[in-house]
């Protein structure tokens, strides 16, 4: 979700507004509605400090699947 948006993990609440709206125009301009969709969602989750919590902790990736290089998760 972070690469969506363009931003770190350590990123802002504000840096991911800012983010956000830089990729929604981006988005209206090319006419690309998945984008918007991805980055909306990207923005629910991570803008959101509880869901960002638990995105960070359970260590999900941008395709929704779990990291599977910690090894406890194996």
């Amino acid at each position: 979700l972070y690469s969506i948006l363009g931003v770190k993990r350590d990123a802002s609440p504000a840096d991911l507004r800012f983010a956000c709206r830089i990729r929604l125009a981006e988005a209206a301009v090319k006419g690309e509605s998945a984008l918007k969709r991805r980055c909306e969602k990207a923005f629910n989750i991570l803008g959101n400090h509880n869901l960002r919590t638990c995105y960070d902790v359970f260590l999900i990736d941008d395709m929704g699947m779990m990291d599977t290089s910690v090894p406890f998760l194996t």
